[in-house]
């Protein structure tokens, strides 16, 4: 009985050593892994995908300058409450004027038409309903409105802009967000070593024909770093993929011009 004892705790003070150097042997390597992982060097891959991160949203549109709306929607319109939320319009107390205004190069232009109520003029309705496609306006509406603090009345305004699109837009053959996805990769290399609060909202135009070529690329609006705004041209102008001219409400192929809106996120 007490030799058998003796056997037991020689084989549970084996036991206990073996487990005890298991242990210590499997620790190292597990600290050499994590110090192996903490310590990858920076390469320009690192770099690239840092950069990457920083500027996730470096291509942040593709499409109509505003926000697009089509000659058949403006044909049916009368009045300015098409263009406001309907908050707004319930909160109205008065509408002092209104304004239809055509937007050249970002610039309100001297072609426009006034109004003093929610029912859009003739010379207003005219000079919607004869806006070329791709053609801007913005919609001004000047009115009071009762304070909810105070309860007095108050003077607000509001301006949203729009953009004339065909009834069935130019497309491109891999898809909006394979274009974005590959302007954003292609131009990683340029964006190394740009200090994003210097980067500006920058505005790449291009037209599709009616036969379905890009062409007409002109930058509009310089991100404030030429190197960057020079790739994004050359990248447009060597773009892979093919594009499916717009069409008007009759099937029939037309002009659209479209934005690439990149840099920093405005306007």
């Amino acid at each position: 009985m007490k030799k058998q004892t003796l056997i037991a705790f020689a084989l549970v003070i084996t036991l206990a050593a073996l487990g005890f150097g298991l242990i210590n042997r499997d620790s190292p390597k597990e600290d050499l892994l994590a110090k192996s992982t903490n310590s990858i060097p920076e390469t320009d891959q690192n770099m690239v995908t840092k950069e990457f991160k920083i500027f996730s949203d470096f291509i942040y549109d593709i499409g109509p300058r505003f926000g697009p709306i089509t000659k058949s929607e403006i044909g049916k319109i009368t009045s300015i409450e098409a263009f406001l939320e309907d908050e707004v319009i319930q909160n109205m107390a008065n509408i002092k004027s209104t304004s239809v205004i055509l937007v050249v190069d970002d610039e309100e232009s001297h072609i426009r038409a006034y109004g003093n109520s929610r029912d859009f003029t003739e010379a207003q309705l005219d000079i919607l309903r004869n806006f070329d496609y791709s053609s801007s306006f913005v919609m001004r509406v000047d009115f009071t409105e009762k304070d909810k603090a105070s309860g007095q009345l108050i003077n607000n305004y509001r301006s949203p802009y729009h953009t004339i699109v065909p009834e069935e837009q130019a497309r491109y053959s891999e898809g909006k967000e394979s274009l974005k996805l590959f302007l954003k990769d292609q131009i990683q290399s340029e964006l190394i070593g740009v200090n994003p609060e210097k980067l500006k909202s920058a505005k790449l135009y291009f037209t599709i024909s009616e036969n379905g070529i890009l062409k007409n690329i002109r930058l509009d609006r310089d991100s404030g770093y030429p190197e960057v705004d020079k790739k994004m041209i050359e990248l447009m102008s060597e773009l892979p993929g093919t594009w499916s001219p717009a069409k008007n409400s009759d099937g029939e192929p037309v002009i659209q011009e479209l934005v690439v809106s990149f840099g920093l996120m405005g306007c």
